[in-house]
């Protein structure tokens, strides 16, 4: 994320909990700009699962919404459309896809041992798996 940042590719703003204390990150993608709740910067930069995934996740934002109207990308509100069509879900995806390496077979044995091998929480080591093993059939 640094790298990118330092690149001016995106604008990183690492702030303190008072601005987001309901997010742990938000990202503006028409304006390429990352924000980061310290805490979560700070996860991310040790390797812990939460923050290293937060920070692929508004990666995704970025990459995969950068054409969205912000108000449209981080709507709450419910609404009918096929669950692919989510935001959300685009950009868990996205952040899945990016930390866990399909061709590494030797970490998707266990979902511990994607866990581990990954640096990504159980949850996402299970979801991880059963997509794999899916599209492999």
């Amino acid at each position: 994320m640094e790298q990118l940042h330092n690149a001016e590719l995106i604008q990183l703003e690492v702030v303190e909990f008072e601005e987001l204390p309901n997010e742990y990150a938000i990202t503006i993608p028409s304006k390429r700009i990352i924000k980061l709740r310290a805490d979560t910067h700070e996860s991310a930069s040790k390797g812990e699962s939460r923050g290293r995934f937060t920070v692929a996740h508004e990666l995704g934002h970025l990459i995969l919404h950068s054409n969205t109207m912000p108000q449209f990308a981080f709507s709450q509100a419910p609404s009918n459309h096929p669950y692919q069509e989510d935001v959300e879900w685009q950009a868990n995806e996205f952040a899945g896809w990016l930390l866990v390496d399909p061709t590494y077979t030797h970490l998707l044995k266990t979902p511990r041992t994607c866990s581990i091998g990954f640096g990504v929480s159980l949850d996402t080591a299970r979801y991880m798996l059963e997509k794999i093993k899916r599209l492999r059939g």
